[in-house]
């Protein structure tokens, strides 16, 4: 029996093809027509069902620890190649003929994703996934990982009514398929996130004075009221499937991908699967949590950074007490020579 994948076709489109320039990335891509088109082409959701699925062997890296973990300029743009614009900032549908058949016509997409957009995306999305991965750790919260994760969703979403004002004028001059944008956000959210980042500052006080100091609870809620305002930009969908319904995001993604990403952020954040940046300090590569007290992203990543914890306590002793033997000098005082 066919295993099928519960969730819409959640793609930009097929054949993706990414061209380099100063602006930033040209994306194009072709519409898919047929089932079998479809079910090829790449699919954001899909693959983020497919890597926390629990099955044996190896799981691909989820999509959305993939943009997370993607801190240069080359990575986001695989990334790119791989699913498709993030944030188009311009648009254009035109008939082409197929290149496998040259008497059908075929919907060609081309979209410009701007360099420095691409960046803060990435930037502020992971500043999120810092959020929901310290909000699961409880009493072991960093707060101050928390107000800077804060601080820099705070300083990049100062972009998000621009784009959404750009995206309601395509939308309205006919390209898209839908007529007005499928999220919101605008002055008054970030006006919402401004204050989640004075919580996490200063500690209101009923008489209407403010203390010097936020507590552990304040910053832990101007963390939660962070999230939600982001997640809530893009509200889920929901869609027939045979006899039942599911939910997801809106099928309409011509605008760029970052809908799926909240969309598995909102999932993330409710479901507290478990994600984690590696305690390696060499790596620092997000991962998913697939085990009770998992704190590095590989074998080889926890063996490195134990082997430089012990060099930095116990190894570099050993070795200038070695070296001081050697060259017959008595050991300092308080250190035993092996």
């Amino acid at each position: 029996m066919k295993n099928v994948e519960h969730s819409p076709l959640l793609t930009w489109g097929m054949h993706i093809y990414v061209e380099s320039a100063k602006a930033g990335l040209i994306v194009s891509a072709l519409e898919p027509v047929t089932e079998k088109e479809s079910d090829a082409a790449p699919d954001v959701y899909r693959a983020y069902r497919n890597a926390i699925s629990r099955v044996k062997g190896k799981r691909p890296q989820a999509p959305h620890i993939e943009f997370a973990n993607a801190n240069d300029d080359d990575k986001l743009a695989q990334f790119v190649w791989n699913f498709g614009p993030v944030v188009a900032s311009t648009l254009e549908r035109k008939e082409v003929t197929d290149p496998d058949d040259e008497n059908r016509i075929r919907t060609l997409t081309v979209a410009l994703q701007d360099w420095t957009e691409l960046r803060n995306e990435q930037q502020m999305f992971r500043a999120a996934l810092t959020l929901v991965a310290e909000l699961e750790r409880g009493k072991e919260t960093d707060l101050k990982t928390v107000k800077d994760s804060i601080s820099t969703i705070v300083e990049l979403a100062n972009c998000w009514p621009v784009q959404w004002q750009r995206e309601q004028q395509l939308r309205a001059s006919g390209i898209g398929y839908e007529i007005e944008p499928l999220w919101v956000f605008g002055e008054k959210n970030l006006r919402s996130l401004a204050w989640a980042r004075e919580r996490t500052v200063t500690n209101a006080l009923p008489w209407g004075r403010l203390s010097t100091v936020a507590s552990k609870a304040d910053i832990v809620e101007a963390a939660h009221s962070t999230i939600c305002e982001l997640i809530n930009a893009f509200s889920p969908c929901v869609y027939p499937w045979g006899q039942t319904a599911i939910e997801g995001p809106h099928w309409d993604l011509s605008f760029g991908i970052r809908p799926i990403l909240y969309h598995i952020l909102r999932r993330e954040y409710l479901s507290k699967n478990g994600v984690e940046v590696c305690r390696n300090t060499d790596c620092r590569q997000w991962f998913e949590v697939e085990r009770a007290e998992q704190h590095y992203c590989s074998e080889v990543c926890s063996r490195k950074q134990r082997q430089r914890e012990y060099w930095e306590t116990t190894g570099k002793n050993l070795r200038e007490a070695r070296l001081r033997k050697k060259k017959g000098v008595a050991p300092k005082k308080g250190k035993k020579a092996k």
